[in-house]
């Protein structure tokens, strides 16, 4: 199955968004659930 990459072109986190939301925004371009997402959060 082909397969695409995501490489933003600043290597730094968005400056308004809080963390959960970075996570949920780089989860969402690599097709991880908001859910899947917010449990990783919840181990840190």
């Amino acid at each position: 199955m082909p397969r695409i990459g995501v490489q933003l072109q600043a290597s730094s986190f968005f400056d308004k968004l809080t963390a959960r939301e970075q996570l949920e925004t780089f989860a969402a371009l690599y097709g991880v659930s908001r859910g899947d997402a917010a449990d990783m959060l919840d181990v840190v």
